[in-house]
């Protein structure tokens, strides 16, 4: 396929290669790329979020996120990179500066993952009080 079709592409970003909680931050420290194998030249990338090549270029330089990169150096931009790239448009459009866009992400991003943590908490200790097993061990919570 083209470089800007929807095609996989190696991953050599990031230092360890290794992603702290599975979902795209603010700061770019992290990704979803296991959601969908599919990955974006950045000409399609940017039509797919509607945006300019530049716009994309810009937020990945502010840390917005970090596109995966093929051996050869080109970005490929996977659709969590644009669902942040949608958030930052709407974040803009609503009056927000760049700088404040790549502070409000991180902390929803980090919030959400809170949120997840913090129901997965509750969901065992109710389990524990019910007298029911850990489901992966059958031992008891």
């Amino acid at each position: 396929m083209s470089s800007d079709g929807g095609t996989s592409s190696v991953d050599t970003r990031g230092v360890d290669g290794t992603s702290s909680d599975g979902g795209t931050r603010g700061d770019g420290g992290a990704d979803r790329r296991s959601e969908s194998p599919e990955t974006f030249g950045i000409t399609a990338a940017a039509e797919r979020a509607g945006v300019g090549e530049q716009t994309l270029r810009l937020y990945e330089s502010k840390g917005l996120f970090r596109p995966i990169r093929t051996a050869g150096g080109t970005r490929r931009y996977s659709e969590s990179d644009l669902e942040v790239v949608r958030r930052a448009v709407a974040l803009m459009a609503s009056g927000v500066n760049l700088a404040g866009v790549a502070v409000v992400i991180r902390l929803q991003d980090d919030n959400a993952r809170l949120h997840a943590r913090a129901t997965a908490a509750e969901r065992r200790l109710r389990r524990r009080s019910e007298g029911q097993t850990e489901p992966s061990t059958g031992t008891p919570l």
